[in-house]
């Protein structure tokens, strides 16, 4: 009998897990061969081959001709990625899109996708136990996928496929997926499903009420639209720039609240959002507001924050007009581009 092919992919020594076929429908996996504490790196892979344009752009001849370019030991890898080492690929175009990563700088215009054969075999979870950061420090050639919680031996590793996920129902998670997760947020009938829908809905539109949110009344894959805030002042508001910085505030440690409810708080995700609301804590020019936001922010838990904050929401303050002003030329400078 042959080895399966994922048995054949060069696993480092000293990483902490190993690969294996893991539930029916999900290919392989990576599972934990020794207890993985939070916040370790537990694989950092650099490219084996890359293709620099939009992962939207890349055809079938492009993967074909990066292959053709590419040492034996690679092309070898890329072909040994067939679903449970069986069936033969339908789509090299896909195949090469399961499993890669974006490296490159779209920003800047350098939109790049690297082929990981690896960090490509960690399957995805809505309430993952690791994650790959798209902003951590250090080359972005090398992605890493790091602990976000304590990893128990014989666990598998799990991350997140798309960090939009965080504001998406299942069902729109598996219309972007092309195919159903069982994680506890996304059994269908539970109770647990139920509450993390509502969570998402409510984190959404949470981030509609921030610069730049998606609107909610726009359906994403495999959704209706709808919208959460009923309340038209403050929607209203938000059409002509001029949310009030307390409600922002209040606004963006619900949204902490919301996620850590939900269990996808990790150590990054905070990171960015409680540097976003400290800054936020600065800006205030009224001496009470600006007291208040300082209590906020010195609190030890996101709840107690948010608490705190409560006592501003609503509050005018005389930074309000200059941030409405400012973010109004940036949608008008956006415009004319």
């Amino acid at each position: 009998m042959s080895r399966p092919a994922y048995e054949s992919l060069p696993v480092p020594n000293d990483a902490p897990f190993a690969l294996k076929p893991s539930a029916p429908g999900h290919g392989w996996g990576a599972f934990a061969t020794r207890p993985i504490a939070r916040g370790s790196v537990i694989l950092r892979e650099q490219a084996l081959f890359a293709i620099p344009k939009h992962h939207d752009a890349i055809t079938e001849l492009d993967v074909l001709s990066a292959l053709r370019q590419s040492p034996r030991a690679t092309q070898r890898q890329f072909l040994s990625l067939r679903d449970d080492a069986g069936a033969p690929f339908a789509n090299i175009a896909k195949a090469f899109a399961e499993n890669s990563f974006a490296i490159g700088d779209p920003e800047a215009g350098a939109p790049s996708h690297g082929f990981f054969p690896l960090l490509s075999r960690f399957n995805h979870s809505c309430l993952p136990n690791a994650a790959v950061p798209i902003d951590e420090e250090g080359p972005r050639d090398t992605p890493a996928i790091h602990a976000t919680r304590d990893i128990a031996a014989g666990e598998e590793i799990t991350f997140s496929y798309d960090p939009r996920f965080a504001s998406q129902t299942a069902r729109e998670r598996h219309g972007a997926l092309g195919f159903a997760c069982d994680c506890p947020a996304c059994r269908p009938g539970t109770a647990s499903h139920r509450a993390s829908d509502l969570r998402q809905r409510l984190i959404r539109g949470l981030q509609f009420m921030l610069p730049g949110g998606d609107d909610p009344t726009v359906a994403v894959a495999g959704s209706e639209p709808f919208h959460v805030i009923a309340d038209p002042i403050a929607r209203k508001q938000v059409a002509e720039s001029r949310t009030p910085l307390s409600s922002e505030l209040v606004y963006n440690l619900l949204t902490v609240c919301l996620m850590e409810a939900e269990g996808i708080l990790d150590d990054f995700e905070f990171a960015r959002l409680h540097h976003s609301c400290t800054a936020m804590a600065t800006m205030f020019r009224g001496p009470k507001n600006a007291d208040i936001a300082r209590r906020a922010m010195a609190q030890n838990t996101p709840s107690e924050r948010l608490r705190v904050a409560f006592e501003l929401y609503g509050c005018a303050d005389a930074a309000d007009a200059q941030m409405a002003n400012t973010l109004r030329a940036m949608q008008a400078a956006s415009l004319s581009r």
